[in-house]
């Protein structure tokens, strides 16, 4: 999307003009007896979101029991996935997710002014940095993405330790990472290298680190995890802390490796503008951010946002990271996709796959959970590229044998 801090800048310089609040939602009943009621007489909510089931069921099941008689319907797709139907469904005025979250939707959502700003009181506890000031969006999850590594394949002491050991010769061929257009993927990594070192010498950084020949699969970052674990790569980039953590606990063999400055960014949550259940949205967001919803979350193995619950994670507490927030990766989504199409992979069915989620889905009923599959696919460059498609995973490492992308280690279910 073109010219995306312009339009969002817009958007907001023309609430502040017309003198509405940003930072509290139109009509938000004031008490919380007043806000459980008007959710609950709406009765229902549709969350668009990034998380899989592992992470996002427990609160579901939560809100539920604490507030009975609202139904909670979930859609899963990448974050771009689900701001482009939020778009799309606004332009067919035909309005049907209340809440959103993800790495990157709410800035691309800002830009087209499709959000309702809403400042949680369960945020005043979130550090300033992993929420926007005026409500768009407010941090759920952190997301903490390094190099990770079998250390069956490769011994702890060997492993590759700072940004530039990524470039010795003896990792080519043997690295992968997700392909997905989101910043929790190749795109954050472009984004950090380009943010930390600038774009002249972020450049030629990036442009070794393409001859390295990175085996680029277009799947749910969780599953390189997997695919690191059972010795399909040796080296899986972009990984997350947290997944490295769920893989652990699961018998698998992965570690990560403090590699600094980690990637880092948020799993943004915010409400859609004129959803049709703005009251049950609001008390989901309440309930996410609060003691209660974040504990839930860490229960499922990842980073809580709100400091009044612990990360789980000492060794991250003097980590240096590159926090990349929604905003900023809307801002440069345009000229980082372009990086990694110049420099590391061909995008083979991208606007087929634009097309395809325009198209309305069914309507969900109570209690089912739709699933969005990304149907594109992508090409490594250069001499003897393979195609890394959503069914199969081949390995450009020789050596390396890949299983089909339906196979699961111990049948486990990936999430963000």
């Amino acid at each position: 999307m073109h010219n995306v801090i312009r339009r969002a800048v817009t958007v907001l310089m023309a609430c502040a003009i017309g003198g509405l609040p940003l930072a509290h939602a139109e009509n938000a009943p004031d008490s919380e007896a007043d806000r459980v009621a008007a959710a609950r007489a709406e009765g229902q909510l549709l969350w668009y979101t990034t998380l899989l089931e592992e992470a996002w069921a427990p609160i579901k099941q939560g809100f539920q029991q604490r507030y009975p008689g609202i139904d909670v319907q979930v859609v899963r797709a990448a974050a771009p996935v689900n701001a482009k139907k939020v778009i799309d469904e606004h332009g067919a005025g035909a309005v049907r997710a209340d809440l959103f979250d993800g790495s990157s939707t709410a800035g691309l959502l800002m830009a087209r002014g499709l959000v309702q700003p809403y400042i949680s009181p369960s945020a005043s506890t979130i550090p300033a940095q992993f929420k926007d000031p005026d409500g768009h969006w407010t941090s759920t999850v952190l997301y903490y993405m390094t190099m990770g590594y079998n250390p069956a394949m490769i011994k702890p002491a060997d492993a590759p330790k700072t940004w530039a050991d990524l470039l010795d010769p003896q990792w080519q061929g043997k690295m992968a990472w997700s392909a997905e257009l989101a910043p929790t993927s190749a795109q954050g990594l472009v984004g950090n290298v380009l943010l930390s070192m600038g774009d002249e010498a972020g450049m030629a950084y990036l442009r070794r680190l393409a001859a390295q020949r990175i085996a680029n699969i277009q799947i749910n970052p969780r599953r390189i995890v997997t695919a690191v674990a059972r010795q399909d790569y040796p080296i899986g980039l972009q990984v997350m802390v947290h997944h490295t953590v769920m893989a652990q606990r699961e018998g698998q063999s992965v570690n990560w490796v403090r590699m600094e400055p980690l990637t880092a960014t948020g799993n943004a949550i915010g409400i859609v503008k004129d959803g049709p259940h703005p009251n049950a949205a609001r008390l989901m967001v309440d309930f996410i951010l609060s003691k209660s919803g974040q504990e839930l979350l860490k229960a499922a193995d990842h980073i809580p946002s709100n400091r009044i619950v612990d990360s789980g994670f000492p060794e991250l507490n003097d980590v240096k990271v590159r926090f990349i927030s929604p905003v900023q990766a809307a801002q440069n989504n345009d000229k980082w996709n372009a990086v990694l199409k110049a420099l590391f992979v061909e995008p083979v069915q991208q606007f087929k796959y634009a097309v395809q989620i325009s198209s309305p889905n069914k309507q969900s009923n109570n209690n089912q959970t739709e699933t969005i599959h990304e149907p594109y696919s992508w090409k490594t460059r250069g001499p003897g590229h393979a195609d890394a498609g959503p069914r199969r995973l081949r390995s450009r490492a020789a050596g390396f044998h890949c299983r089909g992308a339906g196979h699961r280690a111990g049948q486990h279910s990936e999430s963000r």
